[in-house]
C-alpha cells in the first residue's frame, strides 16, 4: 500500500509530533508499505522513506506567519486564497498514487490554515486518497489558542466532521474533547443528540471499552452497518424509509 504522512515539519526538527510521525513511518516501512512523508521543514530520516519537501507547508515560513497574523485578528487576507490554491496543487502532485494520507495536527491546529483549507478542498475531490486525521492537539478546546480562533471559514475547518475521513486522537481526554466539539458544532438537532448515548457510555464505562479494545475478543465487530441497523429498526416498528 502507498502511504503518505503530512505535517508542518519532520526530523531532524525536534518535536513530539515529529517523533511520533517518524516512528509511524518507520513501522509502516517495516511492514512493507511504500511510505513517503510530506513537510515544510526537515529532511529524509530513513533511506526507505521518501521525503517530499513542501516549503509552504511549514508553519514557520514567513508568508505563512504573515497570513496567520491576519487570521489571528479575525481577518482573511486577500493572499489567503492564492496560498490555498498553490498548496492544493502541490498536495495533488505529492499525493499522486497514494492510497492513504495520515495528516498529523494539520486539521486540528491553526498554525497553517491555508494548508488545512487546501487539504479540505482536495479531500472533496474524486480520486483523493483516504484520509486519516491524526489529532495530537485540538485548537478549539485549548485555551491558549482560543483568542486566535473566530467564527466561520477557515477556522471552522478545525472543528468540522470531514466526510469519509477517519479521525484519530492520542488520548481519552482528546477523544472526549473531539466528540463534544463535533456534537456542539453540528448543524442539526439529530447530529447534536445522536452522540449523547455514546459519550455517556464512554464516560461511565470507560474501563469496559478499554478492555474490549485491548483484548479484541472474537465477535467484537470493528464496523457498524448503518443501513442494516435502520432496516432492522424499521422491521421492528413497521415503518419504511425511502432513504434506505
Amino acid at each position: 500500500m502507498k502511504l503518505a504522512l503530512l505535517h508542518y515539519s519532520i526530523p531532524p526538527v525536534v518535536g513530539g509530533v515529529e517523533s511520533v510521525l517518524a516512528q509511524h513511518a518507520r513501522l509502516m516501512a517495516d511492514a512493507g508499505h511504500d511510505v513517503r512523508v510530506i513537510a515544510g521543514r526537515g529532511g529524509q530520516f530513513d533511506p526507505r522513506i521518501a521525503f517530499i519537501s513542501m516549503p509552504l507547508a511549514d508553519s514557520h515560513r514567513a508568508e505563512v506567519l504573515d497570513v496567520k497574523s491576519e487570521l489571528d485578528a479575525g481577518r482573511v487576507p486577500p493572499v489567503f486564497a492564492a496560498l490555498v490554491d498553490m498548496l492544493r496543487a502541490e498536495l495533488a502532485r505529492a499525493l499522486a498514487g497514494v492510497d492513504v494520507l495520515i495528516a498529523h495536527n494539520v486539521c486540528s491546529l491553526n498554525k497553517n490554515l491555508a494548508l488545512t483549507a487546501a487539504l479540505h478542498d482536495l479531500h472533496a475531490q474524486a480520486g483523493a486518497p483516504r484520509m486519516i486525521l491524526w489529532h495530537h492537539d485540538l485548537a478549539w478546546t485549548t485555551p491558549r489558542y482560543r483568542p486566535e480562533l473566530h467564527e466561520g471559514w477557515p477556522w471552522d475547518l478545525l472543528r468540522a466532521d470531514w466526510p469519509a475521513a477517519t479521525q484519530v486522537v492520542v488520548s481519552t481526554l482528546r477523544q472526549q474533547e473531539l466528540a463534544e466539539l463535533l456534537r456542539n458544532t453540528s448543524l442539526c438537532g439529530l447530529g447534536q443528540a445522536a452522540p449523547n448515548p455514546v459519550l455517556g457510555a464512554l464516560e461511565n464505562f470507560t474501563n469496559i471499552y478499554d478492555k474490549l479494545v485491548e483484548e479484541r475478543k472474537p465477535g467484537l465487530l470493528p464496523t457498524f452497518d448503518l443501513t442494516e441497523a435502520v432496516v432492522d429498526a424499521e422491521l421492528r416498528v413497521g415503518r419504511h424509509s425511502e432513504y434506505v
